[in-house]
């Protein structure tokens, strides 16, 4: 992948990819840590992202997990016995609690019929609107709103599963 097209394709996603981040660690200093390792590994891997369909999806999984980890590294670091008394506290869970919700969504949306699964991800990863979407995939707009009251009936489902 060219620089141009790096810079036009992943760059303009920095603002909502941010607002993620923000959501996920509940600290701007934080997000903007985890959105700079998102940007220096796709950087590294620009090689291969011609491959990838739906840069948003793509980008916000990969944030998804950049998060996870600064979160999982923390909890190791809280929990080390040269920081007694320096254990996450009770704000902490929240967070926790969003980022393991986020995972079990993503987790189970891999698990949707790809159709389900890609009209998920234009819509509401990359809020596409409906007209676009349906000339995207080859289907009518109604077609589009069917399946995707279905995938959200099937995601629901699946999240309802897991706990």
């Amino acid at each position: 992948m060219t620089p141009e097209a790096f810079n036009r394709i992943w760059l303009p996603l920095a603002d909502r990819l941010r607002n993620v981040a923000r959501q996920l660690t509940d600290s701007r200093e934080d997000a903007e840590d985890a959105l700079q390792d998102l940007y220096v590994k796709l950087w590294q891997d620009r090689a291969r992202l011609d491959a990838v369909e739906t840069p948003a999806a793509y980008a916000t999984t990969l944030l998804r997990n950049i998060c996870l980890d600064m979160q999982k590294r923390r909890r190791v670091r809280n929990t080390l016995p040269l920081e007694a008394g320096k254990h996450g506290t009770a704000e902490d869970e929240p967070r926790f609690e969003q980022a393991n919700a986020l995972s079990r969504t993503m987790a189970a949306l891999e698990r949707l019929p790809s159709t389900q699964c890609r009209i998920i991800r234009l819509r509401v990863l990359e809020e596409k609107p409906f007209d676009e979407i349906a000339r995207e995939l080859g289907h009518s707009p109604l077609y589009i709103r069917v399946q995707l009251s279905l995938a959200r009936k099937n995601l629901k489902k699946m999240l309802d599963e897991t706990l």
